[in-house]
């Protein structure tokens, strides 16, 4: 009995790898998380970091960066990315960090193309910045 088993379940995943192409694309993305998070505990974490950020914009850019990369890094395809690549790109600016600042607005664009941001990059770098 227990040999018949392991021929068939040896015969199916011979034809499942070939199927899905994991032989040829890896096994599976390491960047997923293995457990199920709440998403919105990951929201409001998320709020807290950005609003951390926001909070030191004016008086101490350096540390609204960090919080800024922090949540950048933290949450990569985070619902709130898009806000947070913004505050990191003004922080750039009010650190006199220009060239860093046009390399995250060019990278945000092509990101989110057709971005309600754009307006916002224009009026942080400049059209020409951007093109």
């Amino acid at each position: 009995g227990a040999s018949e088993t392991g021929a068939s379940e040896t015969g199916a995943s011979e034809t499942g790898a070939s199927e899905t192409g994991a032989s040829e694309t890896g096994a599976s993305d390491p960047t997923e998380p293995d457990v199920e998070v709440d998403p919105q505990d990951n929201l409001a974490a998320e709020v807290a970091l950005l609003e951390r950020a926001r909070a030191n914009l004016v008086r101490d850019p350096a540390t609204a960066l960090e919080a800024a990369i922090e949540h950048l890094r933290t949450y990569p395809h985070g619902q709130l990315s898009a806000p947070a690549q913004l505050v990191a790109i003004d922080a750039l600016l009010r650190l006199n960090r220009r060239g860093e600042a046009v390399a995250h607005a060019r990278a945000m664009l092509q990101r989110f193309p057709g971005s309600i941001y754009r307006e916002r990059l224009v009026r942080l770098v400049g059209e020409e910045a951007l093109e």
